[in-house]
């Protein structure tokens, strides 16, 4: 079982991946936001993090988080 990190702005979509993830034992955390990802996985340090490739400035985000992260 794994914690997952799940950002995406369409709800239709994060419902599919979020029972599919549950349905084998994995625990969602999903939003719709950037900042309000970034603020729990900050807080729960989860095991994976899904980001919607559809989300504006999305390569900002993942270079916040390796900064968050210590990574180049």
């Amino acid at each position: 079982m794994a914690l997952v990190a799940l950002l995406d702005r369409d709800p239709l979509q994060a419902r599919v991946v979020i029972d599919n993830l549950e349905a084998t034992g994995h625990i969602v955390l999903w939003s719709q936001h950037e900042w309000e990802s970034l603020l729990a996985i900050h807080r729960v340090h989860p095991d994976l993090i899904i980001v919607d490739c559809a989300v504006p400035q999305w390569r900002e985000f993942v270079a916040v988080l390796r900064k968050m992260h210590g990574q180049r």
